[in-house]
């Protein structure tokens, strides 16, 4: 079920399936349609003719000929007016159609552009909230496929501001620039930085058994942990069946458990892992931690905001 947001160009991934923002005629328009049916040929085209017409906010699937990915879903994507012309609901639409045409298909990885924000007009911080939460909400129900919202630049979206600030004084505090901090400050300040690779840590309990103790203790369903955590359940099945996972995974499963940051350094020390203040990343999850966010979609999107990679199986 992960979700993720990456910045590059659609129209080289090799995904099960892209999404195509169209109009209800299905014929070539600007912007993203125009470069995807100029990749994929001539079939595309005689496809798409054969399909007819789009109610606005409903999808289509076709093959994808000469491009990477399998398949191409395409959407009538609405224009922006005012916003009191049922814009909202039909772009909601356009998401989760395309979603339930990827499940009844078996396309377990799909990617989004990020819908009507170009030539059609909506606002991008608009197109974006509703993307998120729509995807988010569908992913909750249907776990088992991979979403990634494709952008061009960082600059597309409109992240919350307040937040930005905040965790970027958090960072710019707690930031060691010096890895060869003396042992004094380093036994006062920070945590012992170490790498992405387990070490040789002799710790009472095993991590799986830790795992389930916070389950148990927070009395998280298993569904819920993996959800929250945005991992797949092949994924949590393999930790539970006492695989242990990357730091990154580790560190979803913290902020899915609602981990405070004596019990988070408990959870990554059974696995031979710590939070490290010379790290950017860790100081941005450890920011959520103190502050009691425990919101997966909105930590990755300050990771993603700040260059790092984002929490989860992805």
């Amino acid at each position: 079920m992960p979700f993720n947001i990456i910045c590059g160009d659609i129209t080289t991934l090799k995904y099960d399936a892209i999404v195509n923002p169209t109009n209800q005629y299905l014929i070539a328009g600007g912007g993203i349609d125009k470069e995807i049916q100029s990749l994929a040929g001539n079939p595309l085209l005689i496809e798409r003719i054969k399909i007819g017409t789009l109610s606005m906010g409903h999808a289509a699937i076709t093959n994808a000929y000469n491009m990477p990915c399998k398949k191409i879903i395409h959407v009538s994507s609405p224009e922006w007016i005012n916003g009191l012309h049922g814009e909202d609901i039909l772009l909601a639409s356009c998401y989760t159609e395309a979603l339930r045409l990827a499940v009844e298909n078996n396309i377990n990885t799909i990617a989004f552009p990020l819908i009507a924000s170009g030539t059609n007009g909506f606002p991008n911080k608009k197109a974006f909230s509703i993307a998120k939460v729509t995807i988010q909400n569908f992913l909750y129900n249907e776990p088992d496929i991979n979403v990634s919202l494709v952008i061009y630049d960082k600059g597309d979206i409109d992240f919350d501001k307040m937040l930005q600030v905040d965790v970027a004084k958090y960072v710019k505090i707690h930031l060691l620039r010096n890895q060869n901090t003396s042992n004094k400050n380093v036994g006062k300040h920070t945590k012992v930085p170490i790498s992405s690779t387990p070490s040789d840590t002799n710790v009472e309990k095993s991590f799986t058994e830790t795992l389930f103790d916070f389950l148990n203790k927070k009395q998280l369903a298993n569904a819920d942990c993996y959800k929250r955590a945005n991992i797949d359940r092949k994924l949590f099945s393999k930790i539970l069946g006492g695989n242990i996972p990357k730091k990154r995974t580790i560190l979803a499963l913290c902020i899915a458990l609602k981990l405070n940051l004596d019990e988070a350094e408990t959870l990554l020390n059974t696995a031979g892992y710590t939070l490290s203040h010379s790290i950017k990343a860790d100081l941005i999850v450890e920011y959520f931690i103190v502050n009691n966010k425990f919101d997966i979609y909105e930590l990755n999107e300050m990771l993603f905001d700040n260059g790092e990679r984002m929490l989860g199986s992805i």
